[in-house]
């Protein structure tokens, strides 16, 4: 089915070809070779573009053949599909996703270069990844260390100590109870 059949129920109409010299007024006849050789240069251009666009698509492909064998899965994989592992969290920041912030991860993956690193979601990357420890979330004895943004007094082993928060965490902090962020959806 061609877009036109899909978008108006119908084939579109045949335009058929004129034969020179087949009506007696000349500017019509005039008028319709210049429509004819108009519609063989369009057909042209057409498939020349459309030659040009699929060479473009398929530079960068190369044909490959498997053999059963020939490749082998990891032993952790999903489908037949090989999961990647996180190997180290290489930036964090904050985006606004429908006004709300959203923390993400820069994720260097196993086998892949820093420069081929992602952008992960906090919460789905969590998920995810439960057993990979990120930073500011080490669970040490029950509890959260120091460099939690909701904790602002952290345990020395000699006696606690007063950490104090910079002026736009105060800010920063009323935003987000303000916002009601609980986490991103």
């Amino acid at each position: 089915m061609s877009p036109f059949e899909a978008l108006y129920g119908c084939k579109p109409p045949t335009i058929p070809a004129y034969t020179c010299e087949s009506t007696f007024i000349s500017i019509l006849d005039e008028a319709l070779t210049i429509r004819d050789e108009l519609m063989l240069s369009l057909k042209a251009n057409m498939l020349q573009a459309q030659n040009r666009m699929s060479q473009k698509a398929n530079s960068h492909r190369q044909n490959f053949a498997f053999a059963v064998g020939d490749k082998d899965f990891p032993p952790r994989s999903f489908d037949n599909q090989p999961v990647e592992q996180p190997v180290e969290i290489l930036a964090y920041q904050t985006v606004l996703i429908h006004g709300k912030p959203c923390p993400q991860l820069l994720v260097q993956w196993t086998g892949s270069p820093a420069n081929e690193a992602s952008l992960e979601q906090v919460i789905s990357f969590q998920a995810c990844y439960p057993d990979f420890h990120l930073e500011d979330n080490v669970i040490f004895d029950g509890e959260r260390n120091n460099t939690s943004l909701s904790v602002g007094i952290s345990e020395s082993n000699s006696e606690k100590e007063a950490i104090k928060k910079p002026g736009w965490m105060k800010d920063y902090m009323q935003v987000v109870k303000f916002l009601g962020y609980v986490g991103c959806t």
